[in-house]
């Protein structure tokens, strides 16, 4: 999934034939439609670190070099938001204690599990989700609220940002939603 397949979308809930037949066909455009078209791709970005800052971690891994038993963030190829694990290179678990620029850790090469903050993404780059993590349909109903919002149009940004919070209720259901009952002693 690109930025641009999103963006399309985004453009169809707006009602932005000109933005989709640009970007599908690739005919001319004018100065509207292109700004249009930045302003898309800039509100899919906003979307997009919100849900991997929020809602679904954007996750990944990486074979890393300890120098001095550090890896330091700066040397990882993604920005860092949470360690998840540090294994060895056969999978073993590794202890590892973490300060705002490194992770300490006892061995040479580790491999790093990480979410991490995504960059903003070009009109033509893949998104670091799977089809399978959310789908365009969801981003799509971010950015169209962002979008309104640009275009103070707010009474069309709650909607649609109702239906993004809706969507994102069905992908991220709360996970502890039972309540133990009181005991006394």
């Amino acid at each position: 999934m690109t930025i641009k397949d999103v963006v399309i979308t985004a453009a169809t809930y707006l009602g932005m034939e000109g933005v989709v037949e640009y970007l599908e066909k690739e005919t001319d455009a004018d100065e509207g439609i292109l700004s249009a078209v930045n302003v898309l791709t800039r509100c899919v970005n906003y979307t997009l670190n919100e849900l991997a800052a929020n809602y679904i971690p954007m996750i990944s891994v990486e074979r890393a070099e300890a120098e001095n038993g550090k890896i330091y963030f700066s040397n990882l190829k993604k920005t860092p938001l949470k360690i998840i694990s540090v294994t060895d290179d056969y999978g073993e678990k590794q202890y590892f204690t973490f300060t705002p620029e490194y992770i300490s850790v006892a061995i040479g090469y580790a491999v790093v599990e990480y979410s991490y903050i995504p960059s903003n993404y070009a009109l033509t780059e893949e998104i670091g989700y799977k089809e399978n993590e959310i789908t365009p349909r969801v981003i799509a109903l971010g950015a169209a609220s962002e979008y309104c919002l640009t275009e103070r149009a707010f009474d069309d940004s709650v909607t649609f940002r109702q239906r993004f919070n809706d969507a994102l209720s069905e992908l991220c259901p709360v996970r502890n939603s039972h309540i133990r009952g009181r005991s006394f002693v």
